[in-house]
């Protein structure tokens, strides 16, 4: 749907911008100003992961390579996560700068198809049979989400440090908005330290993606040595309801931790 002001192009430095609608049949108009156009679908469906991109930064040649006009968006934050759409033809597209993707070396693994100033384009490998059976599995009420897996950077904790965490989500949901909670508790079960967000825009973290997320807790100066336990969850952000496990719980113990001298 085109504005008849927007399709003039009069707010663009190249007026001719959308210049090639005006030589198309409109399907429809939408009072007097409004254009409605139905452009099909050519070549076959492609899933294109974004790290803080979005289309209009590839060149025309670029897109091109895609071979296809019928492309489905997924959005991330490529210095936190990395979403991976679960699909035979996949894309993924990250800026030129370090990301999450380099950290975790899955760049290594990819095809690299042209890079940028502004981007590196990757077409990634078929997937794999079958996933990896999940850790636990949270739901709504109507949809569900599950952890595949976590690890940490390193071992140990202490005091004033932080501690980096790893998970890994498969999404058998549609787009929803949701956060995850990581919490550090002592063994009363006492937030010690938390991070809470969502490396994705929850718009393009779409069914059947899987994400991998960072997630960063800052501890204390004064952590006492001694054991804490890693608890984490998922929940809605405007009312904070909380999507539970097959036997109503809210969080997943994901492993105890020490914390040294």
């Amino acid at each position: 749907a085109i504005s008849a002001t927007t399709l003039q192009g009069v707010q663009f430095d190249d007026h001719d911008r959308l210049a090639w609608f005006r030589d198309q049949k409109p399907l429809a108009k939408i009072g007097y100003s409004i254009f409605v156009y139905d452009i099909p679908p050519r070549g076959e469906p492609l899933e294109l992961a974004l790290g803080g991109l979005q289309l209009d930064a590839f060149t025309p040649a670029d897109f091109a390579r895609l071979q296809t006009n019928d492309v489905v968006p997924h959005w991330f934050d490529p210095t936190t996560a990395v979403v991976l759409p679960q699909s035979d033809n996949r894309w993924l597209a990250l800026p030129p700068t370090p990301t999450l993707a380099d950290t975790l070396s899955f760049t290594n693994d990819w095809q690299l198809v042209t890079e940028t100033a502004d981007y590196r384009l990757y077409q990634l490998p078929a997937l794999n049979d079958g996933q990896s059976r999940p850790l636990i599995t949270f739901n709504d009420g109507e949809n569900s989400i599950d952890l595949l897996n976590h690890w940490l950077d390193g071992t140990d904790i202490a005091a004033g440090q932080r501690l980096i965490l790893y998970t890994q989500w498969l999404k058998d949901a549609p787009p929803t908005p949701i956060n995850i909670f990581i919490h550090l508790t002592d063994t009363d079960g006492n937030i010690i330290a938390q991070w809470d967000g969502l490396g994705a825009e929850w718009e393009g973290w779409r069914a059947q993606d899987v994400l991998i997320q960072q997630h960063t807790l800052s501890l204390p100066p004064d952590l006492p040595a001694g054991s804490y336990e890693l608890r984490a969850g998922l929940y809605h952000p405007s009312n904070g309801r909380r999507w539970l496990t097959a036997v109503g719980q809210d969080f997943i113990r994901l492993q105890t931790i020490t914390s040294n001298e």
